[in-house]
């Protein structure tokens, strides 16, 4: 690999150990949060993440990787477009909302007190983190849009464009009746999905598509049914998009097939543990789409590239007087989905630098003199809750292991710790970079796997690994079953979508859903349409 490194410094003399964390024994268990478990059963010390074996040895080892993921020069190339990124993190927010846990907040305040990790979400693959908890208990302003009877079943939509006559509809909502005034400019069942410019229009683009499915199912009488049944018909179009689209792009192909076409799970709660999430998605896997953010965008035809800096800054939390946003902030889905899309990053161990160190994501000062923020909290995040090593994922996926795949990643730990070696030889002094091959963090490896070539069961950094692609799609599936019954098994759904979309004609990619309806298309890098 090339010693070129990246544009931005990242000073030498850091690794100032967490003022919170105690030198305790590691590994940590997850069984000892209220939320979380290992995935594919029970699991022993042994088998679990631990590092170095302690805690001020093992963040200084994160902190070394960490930096070498910051140096690493990106890789050429990709096949997906750039607007998946922001569906991957969508779907993020709709299965997880973690609270506490190193590096997690900002103010000590926010933490619990017994420093204990919790799962918020309840209904993961619904689009709770959308709908919150429904217009007949909602406290967030959430619903409201329109001004006639029916207004208190439609999800409120912001608008973009600061001139009377040019605002168009397209962004979070940005006002509220229930906020105090200077509040921050948001009202949003997660806030999270104002982290940065495509996500909250990403999501006011399904805001917008409930109120639709709503006003074209006016032959429901009752309100209460209606909103219900255009709930179901958004719900259903996400889901076909997560499932259809977007794993079917992100999933090692033998995985997809196994489980889209309805293969076994591996993966069961314990007995009494039904709302324990895995955290091997949650902290480690799942992370993997910070490595697909870009340097910069085109966002619209009405001016040159957008630098991702500026992007992730257009926020209410960092800038709420920026809000409402001017015309030029307003995202032309076209660069985005589609054939004219721009592409994301390959998947790598390599992240964008801006991105590394963005304010957005910075460790607070407090808790020590870190760097290459966003990667130490990704890694200590695994490391933080106790997720399975490498090595014991591999047995416990060993079901599903294709025939021929013994040289594979996911499989041969001999392999396993030579491209980890190899990968970090010229950032890393060799005693480092043999430790980390060892028992490479979760995080790291997902990163790794997915970079190698496709012959060693890797996504050739166009997709997922299969090691990784099969972490995501217990979770992703089996959220998709257990809920099933409450969206494509309803006995309406045919005749609601058709009502919605006509004959066939529900959106099964995300450059369908852009076209579908005239105000989703653009002109001149706005779109048109009320």
């Amino acid at each position: 690999m090339p010693k070129l490194l990246k544009t931005h410094d990242i000073p030498v003399d850091n690794n100032t150990l967490d003022r919170r964390t105690p030198d305790v024994p590691l590994p940590h268990d997850p069984l000892a949060t209220t939320s979380f478990r290992n995935m594919f059963g029970p699991s022993t010390p042994a088998e679990r993440y631990a590092g170095t074996g302690d805690v001020p040895g093992s963040l200084d080892l994160l902190q070394a990787l960490a930096d070498a993921m910051a140096r690493a020069p990106e890789a050429p190339g990709f096949a997906v477009p750039a607007g998946y990124t922001y569906l991957a993190q969508l779907l993020s927010h709709d299965v997880t909302d973690i609270e506490g846990g190193d590096f997690a907040h900002v103010d000590d305040a926010a933490v619990p007190a017994d420093g204990d990790q919790t799962q918020l979400r309840r209904a993961p693959l619904l689009l709770e983190t959308i709908y919150g908890k429904g217009p007949e208990n909602d406290r967030l302003g959430l619903y409201g849009e329109g001004t006639d009877s029916l207004a208190r079943w439609r999800l409120r939509v912001g608008r973009i464009g600061r001139r009377p006559g040019t605002d168009l509809p397209g962004d979070l909502p940005r006002s509220c009746p229930m906020h105090a005034p200077g509040a921050i400019p948001l009202c949003a069942a997660d806030s999270r999905n104002d982290d940065n410019l495509v996500i909250a229009q990403l999501t006011a683009l399904f805001l917008r598509l409930h109120n639709r499915a709503f006003d074209a199912l006016a032959g429901i009488d009752k309100p209460k049914r209606r909103f219900e049944a255009a709930r179901t018909v958004t719900r259903f179009v996400y889901r076909t998009l997560v499932v259809k689209d977007l794993m079917r792009r992100l999933l090692h192909p033998a995985v997809y097939a196994h489980y889209q076409g309805g293969g076994a799970l591996l993966d069961t709660a314990p007995e009494g543990g039904a709302r324990r999430f895995p955290v091997e998605f949650s902290h480690a896997v799942y992370r993997f789409g910070h490595s697909m953010v870009r340097h910069d965008y085109v966002v619209n035809d009405l001016i040159p590239t957008q630098h991702v800096g500026e992007m992730l800054g257009e926020t209410a939390s960092q800038r709420p007087y920026e809000f409402p946003l001017d015309v030029q902030w307003r995202i032309n889905w076209r660069h985005f989905f589609g054939p004219q899309a721009q592409f994301a990053q390959p998947i790598t161990p390599s992240l964008v630098g801006t991105l590394v160190e963005d304010a957005g994501v910075q460790i607070p000062p407090g808790y020590g003199n870190w760097t290459s923020d966003l990667v130490l909290r990704d890694l200590a995040r695994g490391l933080d809750i106790g997720v399975l090593t490498v090595d014991a994922l591999s047995q416990r996926i060993l079901p599903l292991k294709p025939e021929g795949a013994d040289d594979w990643l996911a499989f041969d730990a001999k392999a396993r710790r030579k491209a980890a070696v190899n990968w970090l030889d010229d950032f890393l002094p060799k005693a480092d970079a043999k430790e980390i091959g060892r028992n490479p963090p979760l995080y790291f490896f997902t990163l790794l796997e997915a970079e190698a070539k496709a012959a060693v069961g890797g996504g050739d950094g166009n997709r997922l690994g299969f090691l990784g692609s099969v972490v995501v799609a217990e979770v992703i599936f089996g959220a998709w079953r257990a809920s099933a019954a409450r969206v494509e098994d309803d006995p309406a759904l045919s005749t609601w979508t058709h009502t919605v979309f006509g004959e066939g004609a529900v959106p099964e990619t995300m450059d369908q859903l852009i076209v579908f309806w005239p105000e989703f298309v653009t002109r001149g890098g706005i779109a048109h349409g009320r």
